[in-house]
């Protein structure tokens, strides 16, 4: 089960830097301004399931 969990973590890592590779790079489709506001709300989105992922897994390990 931890290899399972550490394989979802390094998955989610990629997801999160290919997203935003792909928001800075392609400068065609997209102006800055929505670039940020992207790249923001994928931050926000991940600091918001990392710290729910954390609570759980803590409060699951402590039962």
């Amino acid at each position: 089960m931890k290899s399972t969990k550490s394989i979802l973590y390094l998955y989610g890592i990629f997801l999160f830097l290919s997203w935003n590779l792909v928001l800075l790079l392609d400068q065609t489709h997209y102006d800055a301004t929505y670039r940020i506001e992207g790249i923001l709300f994928m931050t926000a989105v991940v600091a918001v399931l990392f710290i729910c992922n954390f609570f759980y897994h803590r409060k699951r390990t402590a039962e």
